[in-house]
């Protein structure tokens, strides 16, 4: 691409002025020499001179002393230049030289008047001047002229300017040439030309007509430009190239009709090929000293973004499918805690509809007593301490039912949120807990029940073996209570088996089954506990608080009669201030509460019974001081206890 002199300058504007000076001169040159031949006929003729003969040798002489003084201001102003200035002829021969800067010169100034062009550039190049110069001739329009030169070394690049000076008489017309030194403005534009080209994107720049006017090489690949055309624009060809790539080329040339009349406006689109590739076109004015010269386009390849874009969206689908479909409940929620999606298993967990649960957070659902230990895993979870947790915990649902479930949070992304959401999945693990459940009471019935009964019947045979050779009389007797209570506890483990079996056997008479329990509890060696119930108490046990009250008082006798060494023992039940009150103690050993106790689940399985009924459960004991265990049931209102 040519770059052209700077035709705007002060020096082009000079030289015009000059031109139109030495037309001028020219003009009056044959004017004076009109009026001056009649003269000089009368002069070499000896006849006589009349005033106008001498008034045309006056213009004469004065046309000839301005031509004079136009010429050597004309040399004065081309000799003062910093660029070059040539006359040439017709046959390309150097006629005049002027600069001021003659090592922008590839010979002295002296030494090129006379050679010509083919001597100076070889016969190709100056062929092609000299023909140039011929066409200025035979037109009169101005030309340019590039050419690059190695001065001192280095490579120089120069761009000129072919004007036509007309002839006078018998002279013949010539060409000037005024010639600038661009190889600054050619490094600058160079590096802007490689700036353009790492560009990513692809740039296509176009005058006001439409006209390109500089493409960078990324527009040439992702257009597929061939060669021949990239190193030759043609605006028509190339439109047609690209029209020809895309699926809706009228949409393409709308575009461009519509900013060619909106000259300043913007403009973005999405353009579609042929060949399933997506350009991103982005336009703008291109605007120099506050005018619009011409427009900018730019193309980006999104085919790959889009591709990913797809397939996200694909994923997430298939994401939506699975949480709608997924027979356990999943939710997600956003960096509020919020629910942004849940699934249908969800809804039919917490019992509320899909439109109640979006935008709440789980405290909607989850039991307060379990709710706190739940805030402090998702505020970690948040806060990137963990990447996961399981927890389970109680659901209260909508109907007022609570289920206990398992809740496993792990991280997932989703387009449209900025952070990292919790997924939620929930499974109902109610069944499993009360099966645990089960489990758990089974292991106390077994222990409390059927164990405590063995250690009663080996304490009595022990007795009775004791007391065999002293007092066969004592010795009788605790054998008759071990096969008492040998037959108790047979009569237990049957009630044990159907209650597994069946879970519907009648439960005996509270007091009744409490005054047996106390009969049978002696130690060896031991007085059967003191009993002391003070009515209307008895009222107010339903089967429940009995079962477990029982079991409590079973274990509490049992180990005071292993580990107390106590000479007396009591349990006593009363109600006051709307409370159950049981106390059984001993006025044994003791020992340390603080102290940690290896082994035995007594103490545990108390406090365990206790908390079913919804009782408070206390261990009062020191060394030397005895035991007591204290159980205490809020009674509440408005209940019908039988």
């Amino acid at each position: 691409m040519s770059m052209p002199l700077d035709t705007d300058s002060s020096i082009s504007t000079q030289l015009g002025d000059l031109r139109r000076q030495v037309v001028e001169l020219q003009q009056a040159l044959a004017r004076a020499e009109r009026h001056s031949a009649p003269a000089h006929r009368a002069v070499l003729g000896a006849a006589p001179v009349g005033m106008w003969g001498w008034e045309g040798l006056t213009d004469l002489k004065r046309a000839e002393e301005a031509k004079t003084k136009s010429e050597v201001r004309l040399r004065s102003f081309l000799d003062a230049l910093d660029d070059l200035a040539f006359e040439f002829d017709e046959n390309g021969r150097y006629l005049n030289v002027w600069t001021r800067n003659e090592d922008k010169l590839l010979l002295p100034k002296q030494d090129l008047i006379g050679k010509r062009l083919t001597d100076i550039f070889g016969p190709e190049t100056g062929s092609h001047y000299l023909e140039t110069i011929r066409r200025v001739m035979t037109t009169g329009e101005p030309a340019t002229v590039d050419y690059t030169v190695s001065l001192g070394g280095e490579l120089r690049y120069f761009s000129g300017i072919l004007t036509l000076i007309p002839g006078s008489g018998a002279d013949s017309a010539t060409v000037g040439c005024i010639v600038r030194d661009i190889s600054d403005r050619k490094r600058s534009y160079s590096l802007l030309q490689a700036a353009i080209n790492s560009v990513a994107d692809g740039l296509l720049v176009i005058d006001r007509q439409g006209k390109v006017t500089s493409v960078n090489q990324r527009f040439l690949h992702l257009w597929n430009i061939p060669l021949a055309l990239a190193d030759n624009p043609d605006d028509e060809e190339m439109l047609a190239f690209v029209l020809g790539q895309l699926r809706e080329p009228e949409a393409f040339l709308r575009k461009i009709r519509e900013l060619y009349a909106h000259p300043r406006q913007e403009s973005f689109d999405v353009l579609d090929f042929k060949d399933g590739r997506v350009f991103e076109r982005y336009s703008r004015p291109q605007i120099l000293d506050g005018e619009i010269v011409g427009r900018v386009w730019s193309f980006r390849d999104i085919t790959e973004q889009r591709r990913a874009e797809e397939a996200l969206r694909a994923s997430e689908r298939r994401l939506q499918r699975f949480v709608a479909e997924a027979p356990v409940g999943l939710g997600i929620l956003d960096e509020n805690w919020r629910l942004v999606s849940v699934n249908k298993a969800l809804c039919e967990l917490t019992g509320y509809e899909e439109h109640e649960l979006i935008g709440c957070t789980y405290a909607l659902y989850t039991h307060p007593e379990d709710l706190s230990a739940n805030i402090v895993l998702t505020d970690e979870f948040f806060r990137g301490i963990r990447s996961e947790y399981t927890y389970e915990k109680r659901y209260i649902r909508k109907s007022g039912e609570i289920i206990w479930v398992s809740v496993k949070a792990t991280r997932v992304e989703l387009s449209g949120h900025a952070g990292p959401l919790l997924l939620a999945a929930v499974q109902d693990i109610t069944e499993r807990k009360l099966a645990m459940e089960k489990r758990e009471h089974l292991s106390r019935d077994l222990h409390d029940n059927i164990l405590q009964a063995l250690y009663a019947v080996g304490m009595q045979l022990e007795a009775g073996k004791l007391s065999m050779g002293k007092s066969p009389r004592r010795s009788k007797l605790h054998m008759t209570q071990a096969v008492d209570q040998l037959n108790n506890l047979m009569f237990d483990v049957r009630r044990f088996i159907a209650l597994l079996a069946h879970r519907t056997t009648a439960e005996p008479d509270f007091g009744q089954a409490l005054q047996q329990l106390i009969t049978s509890m002696p130690g060896a060696g031991q007085s059967a506990p003191e009993l002391d119930i003070t009515n209307p108490v008895l009222s107010f046990i339903t089967p429940k608080l009995g079962e477990q009250l029982l079991n409590i008082v079973r274990e509490a006798l049992s180990n005071s009669s292993r580990h107390a060494c106590a000479s007396r023992r009591w349990v006593r039940l009363s109600l006051a201030d709307n409370t159950i009150h049981l106390i059984v103690g001993d006025n044994g050993v003791g020992f340390s509460s603080k102290r940690k106790r290896r082994g035995g689940n007594g103490l545990g399985n108390m406090a365990a019974r206790a908390k079913q009924i919804s009782a408070a459960f206390t261990l009062e004991s020191a060394p030397g001081k005895g035991t007591s265990i204290l159980v205490d049931i809020p009674l509440k209102k408005g209940t019908v206890y039988e």
